[in-house]
């Protein structure tokens, strides 16, 4: 069922970017950030009760995607990620989890890029 809504209509663009930091003389650059993957997501803003986010993290994810596991697997994020939603903007990945654990589907959980 989560293929055919990634592949309907109301699916989005998540642009995922890897961040790298060069060091010169003892010090940090500018980080840059490099495509690491595209994949098709379903994006919503987290609002209301937000009863499917973790406690502890409630107050920082102002929204959320969910993307099947099969094309972005939950040992590909990095905490420090850049994630573009098309359409809708820059966001920093707080965390990603895997739905009761069934391997399903993937929901990465952001907040906005400052």
């Amino acid at each position: 069922m989560i293929n055919s809504l990634l592949n309907s209509h109301k699916a989005k663009t998540i642009s995922l970017y890897k961040r790298t930091e060069s060091v010169t003389n003892g010090i940090v650059g500018v980080p840059t950030f490099t495509l690491y993957k595209t994949v098709q997501g379903l994006y919503w803003k987290a609002s209301g009760s937000k009863s499917n986010i973790s406690d502890k993290f409630k107050e920082q994810v102002t929204a959320s995607v969910i993307v099947s596991p099969s094309a972005l697997a939950e040992t590909d994020l990095e905490n420090s990620m850049k994630i573009t939603v098309s359409g809708e903007g820059d966001y920093m990945l707080v965390y990603g989890d895997d739905i009761g654990g069934q391997g399903r589907v993937l929901q990465l959980n952001l907040k906005e890029w400052t």
